[in-house]
């Protein structure tokens, strides 16, 4: 037995020491937004997650982020609290040194005037509520009652005057009292019946563990009713006073009454003392709410929140750690630890607590030190650990003794090396900073501004490299040897690299022209880049630079300077910024915040920021990472928080405003988040929704994301704001509905209120029935009224009917005759307009073969063709005048007049032709003044000389289509038209048209043609029918001339249908 007791004993002690630098501790003391006093007399979680607090001067309750406080002003019997608990209804009610008191809703509300007579100015010292709702009252410290509602029960103990009741629990259906002499039980169905006193010793506390009844006594633990889980690690209680316990599903906690308590879990025992966080002060409580946290109350010392958190942190108060500004670390394979910092170089063996200081200038003997400052450590194959000092020569440090690297000038020179170099590597030995060991055993060493020397294990020198050589700059800050033996070289000036003793630059990839402070790889051989501009990560292909993607603080990185980085064995990548440290895993990488989690203060990563190239990964897989101490991640306790937090709205303001008594449509109301399905008046429809997740995990990290149903029909983005508002509600039904996501992004449940806004008065059913009524009336009166004064005015319109009549047919008489004229000088003006068109006959002298299709939507048109033929040149036009009908009669006539005056033989310049005829219309139409008339002409125009087969084409917006076999050749024309449009920007605008040559073959069609064939709205979709269906009727015309003028007429009928023509229509085609 002794043994064993030893064994357990050394165990435990062994904790002690190894994690005494993990404190997983945050303190909560008395300021003016935290505790009300520093005597903490006990703690209670309520249904909602809030934390109930009592001190010696005043109530407080904690949702895990504000602490609100109760105080005799506030309605409470006393100021100093003793314990507090729950009822199934929500209610708080509170033991004080001056009586019993009930909060609800924030209120302290007046308790049963039957209760009141026990408890009125009494010490109330325990309270409890059982499961039948019954509320066990322990007044002073010896008597007990219990209150059902309604009556009050007094229950008597044997030898009362000297029993002292410490603690009440319910355990299968029986109510235990724990007593200064026993154990005392009655039946939680018959509290009225009489006690059973079970054993004869001291019971200072009870909890239930693993369905047991857990008994804490003077010296160790008991099982109510069977051995205590038949383990031997309880046999180390035995010589502990056990004060106070509570348990949870895996660990049961014993606290003694001076400053220690115990945590048993998975048959291990942990101890905790004022050597690894609890304070030196007597514990008046314990507790563990439902995340799992272990909560301890001070005597003096408020209350502290134990939870295990993944950082291991070593400081000077629990470690003797006062290295300044950590710059290196190395841990060895039997985990013994060296840390480089700016005040010397520190060593910990793994079993031991405290670091030993070695101070450079006085520890390192037989070595010229200038500077206390180590930036790099680092252990080869054969033991040794090297360690740089930057303004001093290279250390290694073997059988425990220290010695500097020298290599003389002379030395050099005789090895192979001139004299320049020689004299650089003598200068770079003397300030190194960064250091690494290849797959050879070679050691490189990069120096704070002389470049990078390499020494093999003899400590022969073997090489050196400057920014003569190839290397960004002289200033070394990271180096990575990789699994190919590729020296990655991170300067201040960029990136290099070192293959088979040649230096690669990254010169064509300006991005990388930063200050690099750590280098890593990834698990796919990707190289990762940490500067002062974010991270870059270089993805290889067939040892080349496909792509490099950038991430900084857009991406969601807590800052965009990253001094330090490790990559873990599953891939994930530790981002040491200035700011805390960014998780990047593989999933997170793709989307546009790359950040699955950032660990800080509340993480346990209590000194944010972190040092360049300051990170190490430890043969367990867990990374280090230095700042102004040093913390190792262990990832095996890095775990995901399951507990989602506790959601809750917890008010609704109107236009801004709390609203202390709502009145509604269907009632009144102090509490509407309480009130079941309220409906709002219409007015009321600018509502502001309150809500808070209740966590004691990371409360500020929380995010929240709200719809209203059926206003939003997706959720909105998260965001830390607790509250959101919705202005001009319409009438109608809704859903509120929020939810939140802790650090781990696990979601609470959906939290909904549901609510309706009433229609206005003047929008009810019975107000439309007498809208519906009265208007009925006024229309029934008003046509009445109308009946008879139409029948008055009836007789009167009859006979003014009969005047108007003889009038309108003289009027219809003339009307017809006027109209005859007219017809008849539209006709007559068509005759004029045909005669001035082309003779066939002239066309079928020169052409092969050709189609003319014109169709004016009126009697006259704005569209004409023009010929003119010059022995084996021949000239020919299409022209589409601004408007139709008699205008573009009008201009259709001056367009040909124009034309005959304009080409003659010795002027068959296409573009020239268009030219003059531009000059001609502003000319004629007094167009360069900014007259009325600003009409113009769309034209395409041909000169086609047979004897060589030659077009050549110039247009104003009509173009030509040529189709040759299968190939259809489309020609555009220029963007302005001739003549017209002459505003202010116009008039500077230069119209000189473009001329194309064309080589025409035997069987080439070519085809002219103005805008109104393809721009018909066709019948079906009202579209018109678009040039890529008009190409394709020239294309078949061409193929088959036969009845063409009757194939495009068809073809035309047929796809407007019963739509109007809409514009004139003309098509020219012909054949050479």
């Amino acid at each position: 037995m002794f043994f064993r007791h030893l064994l357990v004993s050394l165990s435990c002690a062994l904790y002690l020491i190894s994690n005494a630098q993990q404190t997983n501790f945050d303190y909560f003391t008395t300021n003016s937004e935290g505790l009300s006093q520093s005597v903490v007399t006990d703690i209670m979680e309520d249904k909602k997650g809030n934390l109930w607090i009592s001190t010696e001067d005043g109530l407080n309750r904690f949702d895990g982020d504000v602490f609100k406080r109760f105080y005799r002003e506030d309605g409470l019997s006393g100021h100093e609290i003793e314990c507090a608990v729950e009822d199934n209804n929500g209610r708080i009610w509170v033991a004080t040194r001056r009586g019993l008191n009930c909060i609800y809703n924030d209120h302290v509300v007046p308790i049963n005037s039957e209760l009141k007579k026990y408890v009125y100015n009494k010490k109330i010292s325990k309270l409890f509520f059982s499961k039948n709702e019954h509320l066990y009252v322990v007044i002073g410290s010896r008597e007990l009652i219990s209150w059902n509602g309604e009556n009050v029960v007094e229950h008597y103990l044997p030898l009362k005057s000297k029993y002292i009741i410490n603690e009440i629990i319910e355990y299968k259906d029986s109510i235990f009292i724990a007593t200064n002499f026993g154990l005392a039980k009655i039946s939680s169905f018959k509290p009225e019946s009489n006690f059973e006193i079970e054993y004869n010793f001291s019971i200072n506390c009870m909890t239930i563990f693993k369905n047991q009844l857990i008994l804490g006594k003077s010296n160790g633990l008991i099982s109510y009713d069977r051995p205590i889980l038949n383990d031997s690690c309880f046999s180390f209680f035995d010589s502990i006073s056990i004060h106070k316990l509570c348990a949870d599903k895996d660990r049961l906690i014993a606290a003694e009454v001076k400053e220690s308590f115990h945590v048993f879990k998975n048959n291990s025992i942990k101890t905790f003392n004022r050597h690894n966080g609890s304070h030196n002060s007597n514990i008046k409580d314990v507790f563990i709410d439902r995340e799992k946290s272990i909560w301890i109350c001070y005597y003096g010392d408020g209350l502290s929140q134990y939870r295990e958190k993944p950082f291991i942190t070593y400081t000077k108060a629990f470690n003797n750690f006062t290295g300044g500004a950590v710059h290196a670390i190395c841990v060895e394979e039997n985990e013994d630890l060296w840390v480089g910092g700016s005040n010397g170089l520190y060593f910990k063996s793994k079993d031991n607590r405290f670091f030993k200081r070695y101070y450079p200038k006085r520890d390192f003997v037989n070595c010229k030190m200038n500077s206390n400052s180590i930036w790099g450590v680092v252990k080869d194959s054969f033991g040794r650990i090297w360690i740089c000092n930057p303004s001093s020569n290279l250390v290694i440090y073997e059988n425990n003794s220290f010695s500097q690297l020298y290599f003389s000038e002379k030395e050099l020179l005789k090895s192979g090396f001139d004299k320049v170099d020689a004299e650089k590597v003598t200068r770079a030995i003397k300030e190194p900073r960064t250091i690494s060991i290849d797959k050879n055993n070679n050691i490189w060493i990069g120096s704070y501004r002389s470049g990078l020397v390499v020494i093999d294990e003899k400590l022969n020198c073997l090489g050196y490299f400057d920014s003569q050589n190839g290397l960004a700059s002289n200033t070394i800050q990271s180096l990575l040897i990789d699994s190919d033996n590729v020296i990655w070289v991170g300067t201040a000036n960029g990136l290099s690299k070192i293959q088979n003793d040649s230096v690669y630059n990254f010169t064509n990839f300006l991005e990388l022209k930063k200050s690099v402070y750590s280098l890593r790889k990834d698990l796919y051989g990707n190289l990762l880049v940490a500067t002062d501009c974010g991270l870059y990560k270089l993805i290889y292909e067939n040892d080349s630079v496909k792509a490099i993607n950038h991430y900084d603080i857009k991406n969601g990185l807590a800052s965009s300077v990253v001094y330090a980085m490790e990559v873990d064995n599953l891939g994930n990548i530790y981002l040491g910024t200035t700011l805390g440290i960014d998780k990047v895993t593989e999933t997170s990488i793709q989307k546009f915040n790359i950040v699955e989690k950032h660990y800080g203060p509340s993480e346990g990563f209590s000194n944010v920021e972190c040092n360049t190239n300051a990170s190490f990964k430890d043969l367990n897989g867990d990374v280090w990472f230095g700042t102004i101490s040093v913390s190792k991640l262990r990832l095996n306790h890095d775990k995901i928080d399951l507990v989602p937090p506790n959601l809750f709205i917890n008010d609704i303001r109107f236009n801004y405003n709390n609203v202390e008594q709502w009145e509604l449509k269907n009632g009144i109301t102090q509490s509407i988040i309480d009130f079941i399905d309220p409906i709002f008046f219409h007015h009321q429809n600018h509502l502001t929704f309150d809500y808070k997740a209740i966590t004691n995990v990371s409360p500020k990290k929380i995010k929240y994301s709200f719809k209203l149903e059926p206003s939003d029909t997706v959720w909105s983005p998260k965001t830390k704001q607790r509250f959101s508002t919705y202005s001009n509600l319409s009438p109608g039904k809704y859903t509120f509905k929020v939810k939140a996501e802790n650090i781990d992004k696990t979601e609470s449940e959906i939290v909904t209120y549901s609510f309706q806004i009433a229609k206005p008065w003047w929008k009810e059913s019975w107000f439309y029935f007498l809208e519906f009524i009265f208007g009925f009336l006024m229309i029934y009166a008003f046509v009445q009224f109308r009946i008879r004064r139409l029948r008055k005015n009836q007789i009167l319109l009859e006979e003014k009917v009969e005047q108007r009549t003889i009038q309108l047919n003289r009027e219809k008489q003339k009307v017809e005759v006027q109209n005859k004229e007219i017809k008849k000088s539209i006709n007559y003006a068509r005759r004029i307009q045909n005669s001035i068109l082309p003779e066939e006959k002239l066309m079928k002298k020169y052409f092969n073969d050709f189609i003319v299709y014109y169709r004016p939507k009126d009697i006259v048109g704005g569209d004409f063709y023009w010929y003119r033929c010059f022995g084996n040149i021949a000239v020919i036009a299409t022209v589409d005048c601004t408007g139709h009908g008699v205008p573009g009669g009008f201009m259709s006539m001056m367009g040909s007049l124009l034309l005959d005056k304009i080409i003659q033989e010795n002027n068959l310049d296409s573009s020239k032709i268009l030219k003059e005829l531009n000059s001609e219309i502003v000319r004629v139409l007094d167009q360069q003044s900014g007259g009325e008339i600003q009409d113009g002409m769309d034209i395409a125009l041909c000169v086609i000389d047979k004897a060589s087969n030659k077009l050549v084409f110039s247009g104003a917006r009509n173009g030509i289509t040529i189709v040759r076999s299968d190939k259809v050749e489309k020609f555009d024309a220029d963007l302005f038209s001739v003549g017209g449009s002459y505003t202010n920007r116009s008039k500077n605008l230069k119209r000189d048209f473009k001329s194309h040559e064309i080589f025409l073959n035997k069987e080439d069609w070519v085809f002219m043609y103005t805008d109104g064939y393809y721009d018909q709205l066709g019948e079906g979709d009202m579209s018109s029918l678009g040039l890529a269906k008009f190409e394709k009727i020239l294309k078949s015309l061409s193929e088959s001339k036969k009845n063409s003028n009757n194939s495009l007429e068809k073809e035309f009928e047929v796809w407007k249908g019963s739509i109007p023509q809409i514009d004139d229509v003309l098509i020219i085609g012909f054949k050479i």
